[in-house]
């Protein structure tokens, strides 16, 4: 990992800060054991769309003119089954025939014309229900042009398939661009069986309504009200997410990462503050939102806190991520039904509850 080092870290404002000078502790670990948040904008110079599912997929790029129910998202490209379309590259994917989409190596339209420019939505050409989304946080507009800073799944929205998104350094073979460099979800292929949400899954919008980008199961009881959100902490969400975690050369997973050293740090981890009396700045980072982050409609649902209040959110959060000075390839891979596990040997359990499988910050 390119990590700083060990007295010097960025602040959240993106400036190096030395805690070896300012002394104190938060929650019995050293200040110098804290690993500050990043939220800098990473330039996407390269971009990968891989589909691994069995049908085509349809990438919202930009809203040009168009008829019909979906005029706002007309101008969408495809991304073939089993095809990986790169960027500006036309060649490296082909189009379906009698497809009326371009590729979506080569899009037409502008993704500035897109109001959901701070976004990757996509869904399955037979079924525009079946779909996903992903917050980019910041916008991205195309290669070389915008960004992502700390993205996330929001599948208390909706969901309806898995999917990776994955950030690494330009121009390498696929080399991690930094500590927590990734995040995916694992649900089974079965989710879903002809519109009908299977594994105790509850429908959260029809075919009638224009929730483009939002798939249509969700968990426990959703609530509609636009957006749809999901207002019961949801434990099929949260443990079928993880972070991917690029740590001494090797990829791990853990459902989470912590903003602490834990080899500095006692007791170890983090945790939900209103629930384990740690300190507010201890909370768990998850990179998947997996209940709602409104007040009165989270405490309703039975949560002891809205999810903003139990946990940090975001991806390419670690100082490591600030810590670079090259643009990132974007990888986006629909459709990820290999149910991959946390590590428990390299993740550790917040205070009180040691299921929350999280990494330590390694500075």
């Amino acid at each position: 990992v390119n990590a700083l080092p060990a007295d010097i870290e960025l602040a959240p404002n993106g400036r190096g800060t030395n805690f070896a000078t300012v002394g104190g502790s938060v929650g019995g670990c050293p200040v110098t054991g804290q690993c500050a948040g990043c939220a800098r904008q990473q330039v996407v110079s390269e971009a990968y769309f891989q589909n691994t599912c069995g049908t085509d997929m349809l990438l919202w790029w930009s809203s040009e003119p168009g008829s019909g129910p979906q005029s706002t998202r007309e101008a969408k490209c495809v991304i073939p089954a089993g095809q990986t379309c790169i960027l500006g590259v036309p060649s490296s994917c082909t189009v379906p025939a009698g497809s009326p989409h371009p590729s979506c190596a080569a899009p037409e339209g502008s993704r500035r014309t897109n109001p959901s420019s701070n976004r990757l939505e996509w869904h399955d050409v037979r079924d525009p229900r079946i779909s996903n989304h992903i917050e980019l946080t910041n916008p991205w507009f195309g290669l070389g042009d915008g960004g992502p800073t700390n993205p996330n799944f929001i599948d208390h929205n909706g969901f309806a398939m898995s999917a990776r998104l994955e950030f690494f350094k330009a121009g390498t073979q696929f080399e991690p661009y930094c500590f927590d460099y990734g995040m995916e979800t694992n649900y089974p292929s079965n989710l879903q069986t002809n519109g009908v949400c299977n594994s105790d899954l509850g429908l959260v919008h029809t075919q009638n309504d224009n929730n483009l980008g939002i798939g249509f199961c969700g968990c426990g009881d959703p609530i509609s009200w636009p957006p749809e959100q999901n207002a019961r902490a949801c434990d099929f969400i949260f443990s079928h997410s993880n972070t991917l975690i690029w740590h001494d050369g090797v990829a791990k997973r853990c459902h989470g990462v912590s903003n602490r050293d834990f080899s500095r740090c006692n007791p170890p981890g983090c945790g939900i503050p209103a629930v384990d009396g740690v300190e507010p700045g201890n909370k768990c980072r998850l990179t998947n939102e997996h209940y709602t982050d409104d007040t009165a409609r989270s405490l309703a649902a039975g949560n002891p806190v809205p999810f903003g209040q139990a946990w940090s959110l975001g991806g390419l959060h670690h100082p490591s991520c600030c810590n670079q000075n090259g643009p990132v390839r974007m990888v986006l891979t629909t459709c990820n039904d290999q149910n991959f596990q946390p590590d428990p040997s390299f993740c550790t359990g917040g205070v009180a509850n040691q299921d929350y499988l999280v990494a330590p910050c390694v500075e």
